[in-house]
């Protein structure tokens, strides 16, 4: 079913604000390149872009790289895939869902992070950093108010010598 103030999904599931009886569109997309966008919720617009940046040698973000649902709408994050030796800086890398302020909207879903094919992260983004404040890339749910957030989006690091990467 779907109803006005639930919120779209991606890497996560979107929330279905305060109406039980509901549910979002299902998580969607690859964990390990992603390259879709973040679902539109019901309210204020389309989700999130996609980024794909394929760098030669060192990646320095001093900025932001963003594929974020909207500010004000139920928006799911959409994707980042980044290939690079060396990823570094004070930045930040997000895909977060929309956030809303209406009373008892859903919000949507993080979307998709991929760093691959690197030989370092630093900075910001040091693999030492993950699961802290502190690490550079974010994938949360948007932030609610008087119903429930949506859920997380993927983070994952593969770097170039593993056969495996990692997902956050």
């Amino acid at each position: 079913l779907a109803a006005n103030k639930v919120g779209g999904s991606h890497g996560g599931w979107g929330s279905s604000g305060n109406q039980a009886a509901y549910s979002a569109n299902p998580v969607y997309g690859n964990l390990y390149d992603p390259d879709t966008h973040g679902a539109g919720g019901n309210y204020n617009g389309a989700g999130g872009g996609v980024v794909r940046l394929d760098v030669a040698g060192t990646l320095t973000v001093h900025g932001d790289i963003r594929a974020d649902g909207p500010s004000n709408s139920n928006a799911a994050g959409g994707s980042v895939s980044i290939r690079a030796d060396i990823v570094t800086g004070d930045g930040e890398i997000g895909v977060r869902g929309g956030s809303i302020v209406s009373n008892g909207y859903g919000t949507g879903s993080g979307g998709r992070v991929a760093i691959l094919d690197y030989s370092l992260l630093a900075g910001a983004f040091d693999e030492e950093l993950a699961g802290t404040d502190e690490f550079g890339v974010l994938a949360h749910g948007g932030q609610a108010y008087g119903s429930y957030c949506g859920g997380a989006g993927t983070i994952y690091l593969k770097p170039a010598a593993a056969e495996h990467g990692v997902a956050l």
